[in-house]
């Protein structure tokens, strides 16, 4: 089951599974510090995460299975 992120989404990189740390990306400011992280859109993202994903508007059916599911 797979769902696709449709906008930029915060994360906290401390508590992210090792999965998303890979997919993930610093904004950086002015001074060059780490503001916070971000999983960019189009991110593709699988298992229930991507269903509670979907039921939470965050992101999209990318499959079949996670769009019946859905």
């Amino acid at each position: 089951m797979q769902a696709i992120y449709l906008l930029d989404q915060t994360v906290n990189i401390h508590t992210a599974p090792d999965a998303w740390r890979e997919k993930c990306r610093p904004v950086v400011d002015s001074l060059d510090e780490v503001t916070e992280w971000i999983i960019p859109k189009g991110t593709v993202v699988e298992g229930d995460e991507a269903l509670l994903r979907v039921r939470t508007g965050q992101c999209s059916p990318f499959d079949e299975e996670c769009a019946v599911a859905a």
